[in-house]
């Protein structure tokens, strides 16, 4: 019994890390980048490679998938929020939205109020 459940563990964490993988790529090889969207339109090309630079979206997709890894288990909310593909390891994380650019706890506690009484 107890070499099932040892296999059973061994098997369940292979199909996560191939789930995460796949989840990943599926975002990551999307065309186009979060950049398009958010940025000023009247933003010049060298701002743009700026903050893709910074944000690390330039990385090889080992990089990004490494970070994109990491930052699920330690920061979850920095990496949604901040950047989806990761960043440098000594960009100084805010938990701030790179869509509102609005802090993202007060916004998240204000939605779970509304959210909290239906269930």
């Amino acid at each position: 019994m107890f070499a099932y459940i040892v296999r059973r563990l061994f098997q369940m964490g292979i199909t996560l890390f191939v789930v995460s993988v796949l989840s990943f790529l599926i975002v990551a090889l999307a065309p186009g980048d979060p950049y398009d969207k958010t940025l000023d339109p009247n933003s010049t090309p060298a701002d743009m490679e700026r903050q893709r630079d910074q944000s690390g979206y330039d990385d090889p997709v080992i990089i990004k998938y490494k970070t994109y890894y990491g930052n699920f288990f330690s920061d979850l909310g920095a990496a949604a929020s901040i950047n989806i593909f990761g960043g440098s390891e000594d960009y100084e994380w805010k938990l701030i939205s790179y869509r509102t650019r609005e802090p993202i706890l007060p916004t998240m506690w204000r939605k779970m109020l509304i959210t909290l009484p239906l269930v």
